[in-house]
């Protein structure tokens, strides 16, 4: 009972943004120690390649610590760098450690269920959000988890944790209008059907790990009892042609008929060829034919491109109806991943990642998944500077006298992927030379992409040991 009142009082005196730099972590008591770590939140890229405040930013930071599936306690974190957080934990071992980001308001609601000694297994499933509106009619910031196991706090100064993946608890929506002429005003967004509340947490069994790393979740999972009758607004939309961003929870429910009853689904209004009275229309997260259920940490980006007639006469039955006079294509995202993508109109470009590592030997490559609407003649590729010898550059591809890189491209010509070759062995002397920033562009979308060649062999990890834990 002692541990619960500190960690009540701690939420209630300590609500303090991890932005304000003046706060620091309290200094270790008797056997605790300080620890740090990094948190991966991955970008968010809207019609650019720079994040979105409100979805990658933590204002709080809050670490709950079990061992053997029993809760122990709870402790704020308080930015230590830009980058990095800091919190004292009790020196132990074997310790599972949950992160919530912009959670501290709802742990303060349960904080009763946060008792010494309690199985976590039954406190977790109870951490629902039963106010989801919130998330996209206020500046809320968005509640984020993420978890590590088998964690060693030593008597050490500082114990680095190393870098925590967070997944966000929640799906997030955009509505891109790309109209090839001008009469259809863009004037509000909903989202209809979306669940009422959310677990923070998902269950282990949902979890995906790649290398012992949770990187996602197979699939929605909703509470008991949960209603989909919310009605999420979004209003005043930017430039006239884009609505950003809707934020929403779980939802498992997809009508097979053409009445989508309690299917979350998107409705957005305006005034088509400038007639007096709004009309309706409303949009499926539709992919390769199949209708997607509402799933956290996923994004949907929609992109409209042509108003053909008239909608329906209100939101309400644009939410129960067929969709009609709309075109528009959904681009799933999942937002775990270190997937980049830009759209320019109509277009859009997607990459797996912006930083290539090879090894040290000459051959070594990486291919890089990439998608984009655009035809292999129209990106363009090119070095920045010239100190790795003239660039030479061809059809579908670049290369100078260390690095080689060339689009693949699948059926139909359409492009699939980067591939990244070395042309040379690593430099220990001329190190500048090991690496290479590629500009890639396609309309007005640009991005950088870091190549890097590292002094590892490939059969450096023979052994079993983890590439990305090796190569930090």
């Amino acid at each position: 009972m002692k541990n619960l009142c500190w960690v009540v009082l701690t939420w209630c005196t300590l609500f303090v943004s991890c932005r304000d730099k003046d706060t620091e972590a309290p200094l270790p008591g008797v056997g605790e120690q300080e620890v740090e770590l990094a948190l991966y939140t991955p970008l968010s890229d809207t019609r650019t390649d720079e994040p979105v405040d409100l979805e990658t930013e933590i204002r709080e930071l809050d670490l709950v610590v079990c061992k053997d599936g029993k809760y122990l306690y709870t402790r704020p974190a308080y930015q230590s760098t830009y980058a990095k957080f800091r919190s004292t934990l009790k020196i132990d071992a074997g310790l599972t450690i949950c992160f919530f980001a912009n959670c501290r308001d709802l742990l303060e609601e349960y904080a009763d269920l946060f008792q010494e000694g309690e199985q976590w297994e039954t406190i977790y499933p109870r951490l629902i959000d039963t106010r989801p509106g919130r998330l996209t009619n206020s500046p809320w910031y968005l509640p984020m988890w993420g978890q590590l196991e088998d964690v060693i706090i030593s008597d050490e100064k500082i114990n680095d944790l190393g870098t925590v993946s967070m997944l966000r608890s929640v799906a997030s929506a955009d509505v891109l209008f790309t109209l090839r002429n001008h009469e259809f005003i863009l004037k509000e967004g909903y989202v209809f059907h979306a669940a009422d509340r959310g677990f923070l947490v998902p269950s282990p069994a949902n979890l995906v790990k790649e290398n012992g790393k949770i990187t996602g979740v197979e699939g929605p999972e909703c509470p008991d009892l949960m209603q989909t009758t919310l009605r999420l607004e979004v209003t005043g939309p930017e430039d006239n042609c884009i609505l950003e961003s809707f934020y929403f929870y779980d939802n498992d429910v997809v009508s097979a008929g053409p009445v989508r009853r309690n299917q979350t689904r998107l409705v957005v209004g305006g005034y088509f060829n400038g007639q007096p009275d709004m009309t309706w229309y409303p949009l499926d997260f539709k992919y390769d034919g199949e209708i997607l259920k509402a799933t956290r940490n996923q994004k949907y980006r929609v992109i409209v491109t042509a108003v053909n007639g008239d909608g329906w006469d209100s939101p309400e039955e644009a939410a129960e109806a067929a969709a009609v006079n709309l075109d528009y294509e959904v681009i799933p995202w999942d937002q775990y991943t270190d997937e980049h993508i830009g759209i320019d109109g109509a277009d859009y470009l997607s990459i797996r990642k912006k930083q290539i590592q090879l090894f040290r030997e000459t051959g070594s490559g990486e291919v890089v998944a990439m998608s984009t609407t655009y035809a292999p003649e129209k990106l363009n590729m090119e070095f920045v500077g010239s100190y790795n010898g003239t660039s030479q550059t061809e059809a579908g591809g670049i290369r100078n006298d260390r690095f080689e890189v060339r689009l693949v491209t699948g059926a139909d010509n359409r492009i699939t992927g980067l591939s990244f070759t070395a042309l040379a062995d690593y430099d220990p002397i001329r190190v500048m030379t090991n690496a290479q920033t590629l500009v890639l562009t396609a309309g007005r979308i640009r991005f950088e992409i870091l190549i890097e060649q590292l002094d590892y062999h490939s059969h450096d990890w023979n052994d079993g040991g983890n590439e990305e834990k090796e190569l930090g």
